[in-house]
C-alpha cells in the first residue's frame, strides 16, 4: 500500500454530535452554591474597615493644615461607627480602648 492510499485518522474517524442532557442550575432550584459549608472559606483572611466619618474641605485649606490641628468629622459622637468589608456594612459599634489601641465594640449586625 503506497503512502498516498492510506487513510488518516481524521479521514476515517466518524463523527457524530454529542447528545448532552439539559442542565438545570442550581441557581433556577433555589440551592446554595456552597450549601452553608463554612469550613471551606472559615480560614480566608478579608480585611474590615472602620468608618469614623468624614469631612469636606479644600484643598487649599488641606494643605494649609498644619501638625496638631483638629479636622472635625461629620458624624455625631454618639453615633455607631459603621464596619464595612467591600464596601458593605457588616456591622456597627462604639469604639472601646483596648490596652494601647483603638477597638469596636460590636452593638448591631445587619438583618440578612
Amino acid at each position: 500500500m503506497s503512502n498516498s492510499d492510506k487513510k488518516s485518522p481524521v479521514e476515517t474517524a466518524e463523527i457524530k454530535q454529542a447528545a448532552l442532557p439539559s442542565l438545570v442550575s442550581d441557581a433556577a432550584a433555589g440551592a446554595p452554591l456552597l450549601r452553608r459549608q463554612y469550613e471551606l472559606i472559615r480560614d480566608v483572611k478579608v480585611r474590615l474597615f472602620a468608618l469614623l466619618g468624614e469631612a469636606e474641605i479644600t484643598v487649599g485649606k488641606l494643605f494649609d493644615m498644619r501638625a496638631g490641628e483638629v479636622l472635625t468629622l461629620e458624624r455625631p459622637l454618639n453615633e455607631p461607627v459603621e464596619i464595612q468589608l467591600d464596601g458593605k456594612t457588616v456591622a456597627r459599634g462604639e469604639i472601646v480602648v483596648v490596652g494601647d489601641s483603638f477597638g469596636l465594640r460590636i452593638t448591631e449586625t445587619p438583618e440578612r
